[in-house]
């Protein structure tokens, strides 16, 4: 993946885009959170002047940049600021581990023996990256200009946001374990769940193959519906009990 340089205001500067590297960005990543570094990701947002300014002058660009880079960015606007000590840390830690296996347990510690756990998908770094596309679909959903088009011109919508055959698949069948099997966090569920109309219960209950109904019987408060639906909630969702349950 590359990355372009932004417009900052004036139009984007005339410089080729630079190649990313992702599987070291995410070896560094998951180094970083287990060294208890707190991090953001990011995965299509243009580079700035933060960037290319100094590459420009560190490496020759045309008609192409010569290398591949990770991007790190540490904000600095708003105080407290990190300290230098801090930065020095970060330093050590993103050149200081190689591939020795006793760093890399110490990097999965999280996942150990997950793979011993029938039916478990975590949501890690890569399944995230693998579910973007369809995430970021789904999280427009809060917009309410992106629900009308989903309600009135869904396969339209899905050509718009170039949703593979599969995506487009998970989201027309309302298949919502595929979903989660595929890389979709939970939260965005809940925004397609508020949009077509069934809450969060109904979700959990298709997701075992149940009625509702059924699902119900097994809760300590059968009654209790949750949902993030609001003002704009799907008229289906008057009438939740009554409401079919998809897959």
């Amino acid at each position: 993946m590359s990355r372009t340089p932004a417009d900052e205001g004036g139009g984007p500067r005339a410089l080729p885009p630079v190649r990313g590297h992702a599987a070291l960005a995410h070896h560094i990543a998951a180094g970083l959170v287990a060294d208890e570094f707190d991090l953001s990701y990011f995965q299509d947002k243009p580079l700035d002047h933060g960037c290319f300014s100094p590459l420009s002058m560190l490496w020759p660009h045309e008609p192409d940049w010569p290398g591949a880079i990770v991007p790190l960015q540490v904000g600095v606007l708003e105080f407290p600021i990190p300290s230098a000590r801090r930065a020095l840390r970060l330093q050590q830690h993103c050149l200081g581990h190689a591939l020795p296996l006793a760093y890399l347990a110490h990097l999965n510690h999280q996942l150990a023996g997950i793979d011993t756990l029938p039916g478990t998908y975590p949501f890690t770094l890569a399944r995230s990256v693998k579910g973007y596309r369809l995430n970021k679909f789904l999280h427009r959903l809060t917009d309410p200009a992106w629900r009308v088009k989903f309600r009135a011109a869904q396969e339209a919508l899905f050509d718009e946001a170039q949703l593979t055959a599969d995506e487009r698949t998970l989201v027309r069948d309302l298949d919502w374990r595929g979903m989660i099997h595929y890389g979709v966090s939970f939260f965005m569920l809940e925004k397609l769940g508020a949009v077509v109309g069934v809450s969060n219960l109904h979700i959990y209950a298709a997701m075992r193959g149940q009625t509702l109904a059924e699902f119900q019987q097994t809760r300590n408060a059968p009654g209790a519906l949750y949902s993030v639906a609001g003002t704009d909630a799907a008229p289906a969702q008057q009438s939740w009990m009554n409401a079919p349950v998809t897959r």
